[in-house]
């Protein structure tokens, strides 16, 4: 509820004043939706926006059930009847016209047909309140004249140029606009979906915007910004429609939440304070926009010196970025001026200023950019010569890699026996004595470790984890290398296979092994394990398997995983952008 309070004091004498006092009341409760807000909210358990229900069809008519998500739910259409067709149409909550409606609420369809639909009415045609009780096209295929439409269709009717029997589509002024695949999330799967419908229309933007969140997985965006041509702000109210035909369907609607407002044209700063670049790279500076956009904005930019002497170690830089209302982040670039000469790190600043369009300055406006030398080898290092030693070649291609503690470094390939797709490959882990210039065989194992994690324990000795079936396909054995001893040793199996896993070691010592399949690429092993120092056994983090949620949200090769600063969890990362969970099922390092 979003709402401004303003208080009137106003002072009468004689009895003229109650006659005096009443009319303005009467104008304040009349006219207060010229300067109070509120958004169509209805969760069917008490209170809320006002709506009237319409059975347009055979029995039963829409009901309000128990047993929704957060309480009560509205059965807006039964799979009890072939030709139900019912409406829920609520009154009309802000006054006005809007650029910016954002739509949420939960939907559960289940059974085959016909679909459901969400729509923002045209209060000029269709009233300021009141049921839709009229024949029409307001269910799966919401053609209202002077409206915007987006329905949920589960049932394919060729006839009508469906794209298939789970889609979403857009409609307006009475005509479908166009057809989106729902992918990987099942309309009918009769499982509650959260829906986000964003609704731009005119200021720079006559788009839609639909995403939806299954029970139990991850967000999905069906589409982003779709041009609706000659989509305007118009005074609208919400209305849901569901139909059942030849074949039926229950059809729920729960926590409704529709938001009407008038987008602020947000803020621009820098992504990022600090910036640093060597001599011989130009340093790209982020700016970002924040809040909802309605246009095209601008914002200057201009470097200033510190240490570092434009002319002398940078190229000055100065100008303008334009943001479209759909751009989030521009960049520019202010270069260095590389020289041969040993000399510290200088600094310059970026400054952000002269915002235009209507956007403001965000807090973050300076930013300091540091050239690093990069003259001084003892300082930033430097590459030497190819090591190249025909007379004793390399025995693999070192797929796995890594330094131990002795200096040396332990390398293996994929094993693969000559006659097969990766023929003559042997998978033998090897010591690559980079002084000497020789390559030692260490112990073999027995099982191919290509798709292995691994780690150096704190002892010293490295920790392999999983390896190679065939591509997919994970083992679930151990190998512990001891550089010291140059011996390999078999450590207890894990719960499953794994290919491609990530070994992470904690604060105590222990190593958190996450992911990797198991059988198919689809087959993610999902319990994170713990490798015990102390007692060279596995525990099983059985609490963090739940919360990995659904692939392929969850990573499956390699997922990239970090300690959360302070708290002591580990963070993974799916592809490096989308954050799954941290694993809840202990707060501390000791305790993992």
């Amino acid at each position: 509820m979003k709402a401004h309070l303003f208080m009137i004091r106003l002072n009468f004498s004689g009895s003229p004043g109650a006659t005096a006092r009443g009319v303005l009341l009467a104008w304040l409760l009349v006219n207060g939706a010229l300067w109070l807000r509120a958004d169509t909210v209805q969760n069917f358990d008490a209170g809320g926006t006002a709506y009237e229900l319409a059975q347009n069809n055979v029995n039963p008519a829409p009901a309000v059930v128990a047993g929704g998500p957060t309480g009560n739910f509205l059965r807006l259409a039964s799979a009890t009847a072939q030709q139900n067709v019912n409406t829920i149409a609520f009154t009309k909550s802000d006054a006005g016209t809007y650029k910016l409606i954002t739509a949420e609420f939960d939907f559960r369809i289940t059974g085959q047909a016909d679909g459901m639909s969400f729509a923002l009415i045209d209060t000029f045609t269709w009233g300021q309140a009141g049921p839709i009780a009229v024949p029409g096209q307001f269910y799966q295929e919401p053609n209202i004249t002077a409206s915007l439409g987006v329905g949920f269709d589960v049932f394919y009717n060729v006839e009508d140029g469906d794209l298939n029997g789970n889609h979403v589509s857009i409609h307006f002024n009475g005509k479908k606009v166009q057809d989106f695949d729902a992918g990987a999330v099942n309309l009918k799967s009769g499982q509650w979906i959260h829906a986000k419908i964003i609704v731009r229309p005119g200021g720079g933007n006559s788009d839609v915007s639909v995403v939806l969140t299954p029970n139990g997985g991850g967000p999905v965006t069906v589409c982003t910004n779709f041009v609706v041509a000659a989509l305007q702000p118009f005074e609208s109210r919400v209305m849901f429609g569901a139909r059942t035909g030849g074949l039926t369907a229950d059809h729920d609607l729960d926590n409704v939440n529709v938001k009407f407002e008038q987008p602020i044209l947000g803020t621009v700063g820098f992504g990022f304070s600090t910036y640093a670049t060597p001599e011989t790279f130009p340093a790209q500076i982020y700016v970002s926009r924040y809040g909802a956009s309605t246009g095209d904005v601008t914002i200057d930019f201009a470097t200033s010196n510190l240490t570092a002497i434009a002319g002398v170690d940078y190229l000055a830089t100065n100008g303008t970025l334009t943001f479209a209302p759909t751009d989030l982040v521009k960049f520019f670039r202010v270069t260095p001026i590389d020289n041969a000469t040993i000399q510290p790190n200088r600094q310059f600043t970026v400054h952000l200023s002269n915002p235009g369009g209507g956007v403001s300055l965000d807090t973050q406006t300076v930013a300091t950019v540091t050239i690093v030398d990069n003259d001084d080898p003892a300082r930033v290092g430097a590459w030497d010569t190819p090591i190249d030693m025909p007379a004793n070649p390399y025995p693999v291609v070192p797929i796995h890699l890594n330094l131990l503690p002795n200096g040396k470094l332990l390398m293996w390939d994929r094993g693969a026996p000559i006659g097969t797709a990766f023929g003559g490959t042997d998978g033998n882990p090897y010591i690559w004595d980079i002084a000497a210039g020789t390559f030692t065989k260490t112990p073999f194992l027995g099982y191919d470790m290509f798709c292995s994690g691994h780690a150096l324990l704190p002892d010293g000795r490295l920790l392999s984890a999983g390896g190679n079936i065939a591509d997919g396909v994970g083992e679930a054995k151990v190998g512990i290398f001891d550089s010291a001893l140059n011996t390999w040793t078999r450590g207890p199996d894990m719960n499953a296979g794994r290919w491609y896993p990530t070994l992470t070691v904690l604060g105590n010592g222990n190593l958190l092994v996450e992911a990797g399949t198991v059988d198919i690429p689809t087959d993610v092993n999902r319990t994170s394990q713990i490798w015990e120092l102390t007692t060279g056994t596995w525990r099983s983090l059985t609490n963090a398997a739940a919360q990995h949620g659904v692939f392929p949200v969850w990573a499956n090769y390699y997922p990239f995983i970090r300690p959360e600063q302070g708290c002591g969890r580990m963070l993974p990362r799916a592809v490096w952008t989308t954050a799954i969970t941290a694993l809840r099922s202990s707060m501390t390092m000791a305790r993992l």
